[in-house]
C-alpha cells in the first residue's frame, strides 16, 4: 500500500512539474510576443551593412507596426484594429544605393528614413530616390530619376 502511495506521490510531482515548467514557457513567450512583437518583414539594404525590421505589437483589442533599423526603433505607428499587416500591405523598401528606408501601406509610404545621416526624411524629398521595388504608380512619376522606361 505504502508503495501505490509512494508511486502515485511521484507520479503526481513529476506531472505537476512538467506542467508549471510547460505553463511557464507558455507564459514567457506570450509576454515576449506582446512586448516585443513578432517581425513581418526583415529587410537587407541592398549592400547588406543595414538590417531593417517591420514588427506587428499586439495589444488587447488591437496591434501596432514599427520599423527599426539596426535595433534602433524609428516609427510606430497608432493603434490598427480590424484589419491584418497583410490585408494592409505594410512592406520596407530600401533605396537603391541603401541609404533611404521607407515604411509603405496600402500602396502610400508612411514613413522614410535616411540611414547616412539618422534623420527622417520628408516625403515630398523622396521624389529623388529610386525605391525599390516600386508600386507601378511610383516608377511611371519616377521614369527619370530610375533611369526605368
Amino acid at each position: 500500500m505504502s508503495r501505490n502511495r509512494n508511486f502515485l506521490k511521484y507520479s503526481l510531482v513529476s506531472i505537476g512539474s512538467v506542467v508549471s515548467v510547460g505553463a511557464l514557457i507558455c507564459i514567457s513567450c506570450l509576454l515576449y510576443y506582446f512586448f516585443f512583437g513578432h517581425a513581418i518583414q526583415t529587410a537587407s539594404s541592398p549592400k547588406n551593412n543595414h538590417v531593417a525590421v517591420l514588427r506587428s505589437h499586439f495589444g488587447l483589442f488591437d496591434y501596432d507596426l514599427s520599423v527599426s533599423v539596426d535595433g534602433v526603433s524609428l516609427y510606430r505607428s497608432s493603434d490598427i484594429q480590424g484589419t491584418s499587416p497583410v490585408q494592409l500591405r505594410a512592406v520596407l523598401i530600401w533605396d537603391r544605393t541603401g541609404r533611404i528606408l521607407a515604411y509603405e501601406e496600402l500602396g502610400k509610404i508612411k514613413f522614410a528614413y535616411d540611414v547616412d545621416e539618422k534623420r527622417g526624411v520628408d516625403l515630398s524629398e523622396l521624389e529623388q530616390y529610386c525605391l525599390s521595388p516600386m508600386s507601378e504608380e511610383y516608377r511611371q512619376k519616377h521614369q527619370a530619376v530610375c533611369g526605368e522606361e
